[in-house]
């Protein structure tokens, strides 16, 4: 069994709220992948987004403005991704299907992502995953929220 943990990575995204594409950054996510065997459709993800670390604009007043505005980030400091399936498209392509919880609601997901073991020890991953706002109770007047998940590294243990 192979254990990849990750901590301070940045999460990218892109709130689409038409007309407009506002582009930032969640500076902190950690988590932990553990894949029992060599294939990766066993895997387990599990990653904590802290919301207070969002960065849009990189004046901090503004910023701060935002995630009270729209994630109530001091009430909900943290969002939370489960995977509960990995299931394989293609050569690296794999569909993770789970559980997100944003803004204390947890709604079922689905995820597009690139998972490769490069000499079978050292993990490469992107995510992205598109977000309905309004299902979880934050971004009003946002249509979508797309985040893209990046990490890898070697094992850290078994």
């Amino acid at each position: 069994m192979a254990r990849y943990d990750f901590s301070d990575e940045t999460a990218c995204f892109e709130l689409v709220a038409e007309p407009a594409i506002h582009d930032g950054v969640f500076t902190k996510f950690s988590g932990c992948m553990t894949i029992p065997g060599a294939d990766l459709e066993t895997a387990t993800l599990t990653v904590e987004i802290d919301v207070r670390s969002l960065m849009v604009s990189g004046e901090e007043s503004e910023d701060e403005e935002l995630r009270a505005e729209y994630f109530e980030a001091e009430k909900f400091p943290r969002a939370r991704l489960v995977s509960r399936s990995f299931r394989k498209l293609s050569e690296h392509g794999y569909e993770i299907a789970g559980e997100l919880t944003l803004h204390g609601v947890t709604r079922q997901v689905s995820a597009d992502g690139v998972l490769a073991l490069d000499g079978e020890t050292d993990l490469a991953a992107a995510i992205r995953l598109a977000v309905t706002p309004e299902d979880h109770g934050v971004l009003d007047g946002v249509a979508v929220l797309l985040l893209q998940l990046t990490f890898g590294g070697p094992p850290h243990g078994d």
